[in-house]
């Protein structure tokens, strides 16, 4: 009776139990949700090994979440408006980016995946970078533009060039 009692037990604990430890650490579980859009605990883990790479400061952990809830907002934005870089954007974004540091794309990859940086984890921060510029272009692009007009007029306020000089002996 009592060996029937905790088998009994036994099979109640892990039928409860089991699937939520389980779940706590599959790496490919939603860990917060932006737009009906998952971050998974291992985005979060690869986007905080990244900025520690890249040596970024401050509380990591608050930065890497708020940094890819940031990047599902845009990415939305930039879906809406049909703003999506195209692949050889993306590519030329990322060898833009690494050539900053005076490296080739494919041995910075290979020093990401040395730290165990999936390549994707990469290519997700400069898409979401990207695409945010190409919202930001085309809604304020027109605004920063110079016209002749408005050239003309600061040049002729400014006269020559020539004004006070004064020579000290």
């Amino acid at each position: 009776m009592r060996l029937k009692y905790l088998t009994w037990w036994g099979v109640a604990f892990f039928t409860v139990f089991l699937p939520m430890c389980v779940s706590a650490q599959n790496l490919f579980s939603p860990a917060i949700t932006v737009n009906d859009k998952s971050i998974t605990f291992y985005e979060l883990s690869q986007r905080k090994t990244l900025l520690t790479l890249l040596k970024s400061t401050g509380n990591l952990e608050e930065i890497t979440k708020n940094q890819l809830i940031e990047d599902r907002l845009k990415l939305s934005v930039a879906e809406d408006l049909g703003l999506i870089p195209r692949e050889e954007e993306i590519t030329a974004g990322m060898d833009e980016f690494i050539g900053r540091g005076g490296l080739d794309t494919p041995t910075f990859l290979n020093e990401l995946a040395g730290f165990g940086i999936d390549e994707q984890t990469f290519r997700d921060f400069i898409m979401a970078g990207m695409a945010w510029r190409n919202v930001v272009q085309s809604k304020f692009g027109s605004r920063s533009q110079v016209s002749e007009t408005q050239l003309e007029r600061v040049l002729n306020s400014t006269g020559t060039g020539a004004g006070l000089r004064v020579l000290l002996t």
